[in-house]
């Protein structure tokens, strides 16, 4: 997987992401949606310092598959940042 800025220039940021259990979908336009939430650790995004962090806009390529972020929170072990969950939606 790989997580990049919305702008079509930006660097892609190689992750590997862990996905949360099957959760209950909901219907939209009568077909189910499920949020795509995986997480994913700080120190991937500090091999690209320039990335900077996560937010809503940012692309999550899977393969073939195309997830866009609604909400990036991070994740605090005390007051330093271990982690992301990333929160998108998509997968087209």
């Amino acid at each position: 997987m790989s997580l990049r800025h919305a702008a079509p220039e930006s660097a892609m940021v190689k992750i590997m992401a862990y996905a949360a259990p099957v959760s209950t979908a909901f219907l939209t336009d009568g077909m189910p949606r499920q949020a795509f939430i995986a997480e994913i650790t700080h120190d991937e995004l500090a091999r690209a310092p320039s990335y900077g962090r996560p937010s809503a806009g940012d692309v999550i390529l899977d393969g073939d598959r195309r997830y866009t972020l609604t909400d990036a929170c991070p994740v605090y072990d005390g007051q330093q940042i271990v982690g992301w969950k990333l929160i998108a939606a998509g997968g087209t």
